[in-house]
């Protein structure tokens, strides 16, 4: 996660704020989180917003659900 945040982030995007889903997972094999990226990005001074989970019919929206959705045809 440090190397995906120093790399990317700060060398190749020089990123000031960064926006990620409630259960964003980056890094080596997913290992760290969207609080992880929030502790690594303060030390780089970069704004970290994490989006809730938005809820339909108290269902969690996600792209899996969504292709779910479309390969049952319910549109």
């Amino acid at each position: 996660g440090e190397d995906f945040v120093k790399h990317i982030l700060v060398n190749g995007l020089n990123c000031c704020h960064a926006v990620c889903g409630f259960h964003y997972r980056f890094g080596y094999g997913g290992q760290a989180d969207a609080e992880d990226l929030r502790r690594i990005c303060s030390a780089y001074n970069i704004q970290v917003t994490v989006i809730d989970p938005v809820l339909l019919d108290e269902t969690v929206v996600s792209a899996s659900a969504i292709r779910l959705l479309v390969q049952n045809g319910d549109m």
